[in-house]
């Protein structure tokens, strides 16, 4: 067994006829650039881990050849480390420990670091800083700091050959960390065009030291770089005159000393901007003049508005005013067979998701009639029977 950097050689005695040939083998494998390669010695002036392993030397003349036994070399490996200490976060004036497990056959000392400097116990605050736990009685605010142990050996009888292994960084946070909540928009949103302003609310809280915050826009910052007033404090971004150009994903960017390069960002705020709806109508003819059983279209065009838009048809009766719910929630009204009753003023009530009042179209007039048939092949009791009924409906239209 050999420390890293020490020498070791090894030989081998053979008896037979000259010349007799010495090659030397390592874990299998022909080392022709060993020093002593070709003779009974072989030497390593300077052991590393890579040395380590089976060697064997191969002797042959002009009889034959003959391996030697197996000589194997150990390099003492340095400690093992069998559990990591791990990060951990408390409150101020909280204990905390940091833990680190290892394994060597020999002796083990530790050693633990602040960063890059070598820490000592402060009594009634800190303890364990020579063992393999280091423990914290009352975190203060300047305890925050990555912290690592080295585990050392030492050969027996040689202080100067040494080898150690060091732990990861674990790291201590005293404090809670930056959090952010969306005030409002509190779901996606939207605004119209021209609305004279709007406002992002973000509350924020926590962190450490100094906290700037910034919005941005798509990945793309908008707004000044403003400092955040307090431990908790609500950031804002204004918007006005709104345009299209405001629509899309925002989020508030905060930095603070934990955090200085890449911030904290909120969750996402969807803007959306839509034109205000705009006054339906219905194209064609102001009036309609039908008979029963013929079919009646009517089509409303609008455009602008936030989806999803409504629409609530109407017909309004010629003599009582009475307003009758009619269709369904479409752009369109189809009746396929008309009757009488269905005479009257036809409308529809647009409506938007927004918050404007929704907006009603203009009227088209339905006259039904029940058509006058041909007077051939009536009888006459039927015949002044459609003369009288046509008499009544021009009576009920002067009334109009």
């Amino acid at each position: 067994m050999r420390w890293p950097g020490e020498s070791v050689a090894m030989s081998v005695t053979a008896l037979g006829t000259q010349p007799i040939t010495y090659r030397w083998f390592h874990n299998g494998v022909e080392r022709p650039g060993q020093v002593g390669f070709g003779s009974n010695l072989m030497s390593i002036s300077n052991v590393q881990e890579s040395h380590e392993g089976e060697y064997r030397v191969r002797v042959s003349n002009s009889q034959g050849e003959i391996w030697s036994d197996i000589a194997v070399l150990t390099v003492v490996d340095p400690p093992r480390i069998d559990l990591e200490p791990n990060d951990q976060q408390v409150e101020p004036g909280a204990p905390v420990i940091f833990r680190v497990e290892a394994f060597s056959v020999y002796t083990m000392t530790y050693q633990w670091y602040k960063g890059a400097v070598a820490m000592a116990d402060v009594p009634g605050r800190v303890i364990g800083t020579q063992s393999n736990r280091l423990q914290f009685l009352n975190t203060v605010q300047d305890d925050e700091a990555l912290y690592h142990v080295r585990i050392t050996i030492t050969k027996p009888g040689d202080p100067s050959r040494t080898l150690w292994t060091d732990s990861r960084e674990a790291y201590l946070q005293v404090g809670a960390s930056v959090s952010t909540e969306i005030i409002r928009p509190t779901a996606p949103d939207y605004a119209y065009v021209g609305t004279p302003s709007y406002m992002f609310e973000v509350l924020v809280k926590n962190g450490k030291g100094d906290r700037t915050y910034r919005f941005e826009k798509d990945g793309a910052p908008v707004g000044p770089l403003l400092q955040g007033i307090g431990q908790e404090f609500v950031a804002r971004l204004p918007l006005n005159d709104i345009a299209f150009s405001d629509a899309g994903d925002y989020r508030c960017n905060v930095w603070d000393d934990r955090n200085p390069v890449t911030p904290v960002q909120s969750d996402v705020m969807t803007l959306s901007v839509y034109n205000r709806l705009s006054t339906p109508v219905i194209p064609g003819p102001e009036e309609y003049d039908l008979k029963v059983g013929e079919s009646l279209y009517l089509e409303v065009g609008t455009s602008g508005g936030i989806p999803p838009l409504t629409y609530e048809w109407n017909r309004e009766d010629l003599f009582t005013k009475a307003v009758h719910a009619v269709g369904g929630n479409e752009p369109f009204l189809s009746i396929t067979a008309l009757e009488l009753e269905d005479e009257g003023y036809y409308y529809v009530v647009v409506d938007d998701a927004g918050s404007d009042p929704p907006k009603q179209s203009n009227k088209v007039l339905v006259n039904v009639d029940t058509g006058v048939p041909a007077a051939g092949g009536l009888g006459i009791a039927a015949l002044a029977g459609f003369t009288a009924l046509a008499g009544a409906l021009a009576l009920r239209r002067r009334k109009r």
